[in-house]
């Protein structure tokens, strides 16, 4: 997750802000994230948007 905010976004952890981490969660992650037959990637999903 931190890969895609430094390399898509160009901000660290410290320099986030709220629209950037939704940015990351809800846009770059489940666009660049592909997972193997059977896994559940919603649940992936779901414990990141806890984090």
């Amino acid at each position: 997750m931190l890969d895609y905010a430094l390399n898509y976004i160009g901000v660290s952890p410290p320099e986030m802000n709220a629209a950037d981490l939704r940015a990351v969660l809800y846009e770059l992650f489940p666009a660049y994230t592909s997972t193997p037959d059977g896994f559940d990637g919603k649940m992936v999903v779901r414990v990141l948007r806890a984090f």
